[in-house]
């Protein structure tokens, strides 16, 4: 059943998304154009989502369910999409490039709980021209996969992993740009099984906590010669995989002095 939703009448939209969750066992939504209310939205079947989702106002999305919601975007030319996305099973699939633009904006977080999986299928999917900071939460349970060979490129991005992975299964690479950092917390270990391509002027920081463990498997590529991966925090890191930059790999002597990994033998 198809259900037409009027732009202007906010009982009419309400009462078709009541009758639609009665009928279907899971929620129908207005046509993605109108995606642009302080609103959240409960997503529990297979959704395509093809218009804009920027607007003055913060669009909150949360997902339930385990069908796939994909955002597959038109427009990609406004720079600030503003949105706050929480998934709390199922994957979210963003399937479009915004390049210089950026599909979080300051302050905006994106957070995966156990059982949710965000996967990126187009480089720089999220787009890296973030101008202030914004937060991407990994829980346990959590996975985030760039499926393509392509970079995906984030600035001002303050990731947490707790208990979470960060993948790439296409074999591209996490660029990691100025101002981005990486936390690591919580009494589960985390992974990091993709590729991370360190751009950031000040280095990368890998803050792991006092009481936490993460477990790198992937690769430190290395772009235009430069890049640099300072470990912070008591945790543990387990190097697990020698990578292209593992010979600049060090431990900034702040915190505890738990010796860092050797580089490779030459």
């Amino acid at each position: 059943m198809t259900f037409k939703f009027h732009k202007n009448s906010a009982l009419l939209t309400l009462a078709l998304i009541f009758l639609a969750s009665t009928l279907n066992g899971a929620t129908t939504y207005p046509d993605p154009n109108t995606l642009t209310e302080n609103t959240t939205y409960t997503i529990n079947s297979d959704e395509t989502y093809t218009g804009a989702v920027n607007g003055g106002t913060t669009l909150t999305l949360t997902k339930e369910g385990t069908g796939t919601m994909n955002f597959t975007p038109t427009d990609t030319t406004a720079p600030l999409m503003n949105v706050n996305l929480t998934i709390n099973a199922g994957k979210v699939s963003l399937n479009t490039s915004f390049l210089q633009y950026s599909f979080f904006s300051g302050g905006n977080t994106l957070t995966i709980n156990n059982g949710g999986e965000f996967v990126t299928t187009k480089t720089d999917a999220m787009g890296w021209k973030a101008i202030s900071t914004w937060y991407i939460n990994i829980n346990e349970g959590g996975v985030m996969d760039h499926t393509v060979a392509g970079n995906e490129s984030w600035a001002n991005a303050r990731i947490t992993l707790n208990g979470g992975e960060l993948k790439s299964t296409g074999n591209g690479a996490y660029h990691m740009l100025e101002g981005t950092k990486i936390s690591v917390t919580g009494e589960t270990p985390s992974t990091i099984s993709g590729n991370l391509c360190p751009r950031n002027s000040a280095g990368l920081e890998i803050n792991v906590s006092e009481g936490s463990q993460l477990n790198f498997t992937g690769t430190f590529t290395n772009y235009g010669g430069g890049g640099l991966v300072k470990k912070t925090g008591a945790g543990t890191m387990v190097m697990n995989k020698s990578g292209g930059m593992l010979s600049s790999f060090r431990k900034a002597r702040s915190g505890s002095r738990e010796p860092s990994s050797p580089p490779p033998p030459a």
